[in-house]
């Protein structure tokens, strides 16, 4: 494995290939306290926000839940707390475009859209960091002592 080789592999393997499919999703009228809930019982620390047509409208975060920590009015929604979308991404953007992306924004998940515009995905970093371990050479291994991580000896 050569570092051209590694450079090549991220600025062609796309963000459809890394992204996280299967996600959970909320509506900008469902209760605030409700998706704090969800959020924690899914173990996940941010859910695209949807509109009541499909389209995307934000991302809620545990960082935005912690911003209304204090004093949340009960029947606050979810809009009053998301960040609206400002990024997002294609499936066919590159990993190098996505971390790039993530790095240079400070951000930790991005919303992943479809050629129709919708959403197919969430992208995090953890995803990237994987993608780009994996590009190392590194695989994750069960061994007698649990999960290990190994590099290829190529």
């Amino acid at each position: 494995m050569t570092a051209e080789s590694i450079v090549q592999r991220l600025t062609t393997r796309r963000v459809g290939d890394v992204m996280t499919r299967q996600f959970w999703s909320v509506a900008t009228t469902d209760k605030l306290a409700d998706v704090s809930h969800e959020l924690i019982e899914r173990g996940l620390s941010a859910a695209p926000v949807l509109r009541s047509d499909g389209a995307l409208a934000g991302i809620i975060t545990k960082t935005d839940l912690l911003k209304e920590k204090e004093d949340v009015d009960p029947q606050l929604t979810v809009e009053a707390a998301m960040t609206p979308v400002t990024y997002s991404l294609t499936e066919d953007a590159t990993v190098a475009d996505a971390t790039a992306a993530l790095g240079f924004e400070g951000i930790h998940h991005l919303p992943v859209l479809n050629a129709q515009g919708k959403i197919s995905g969430m992208l995090s970093s953890l995803d990237l960091l994987a993608e780009i371990a994996s590009a190392l050479g590194y695989q994750q291994k069960r061994g007698a002592q649990g999960l290990i991580f190994a590099r290829n000896a190529s």
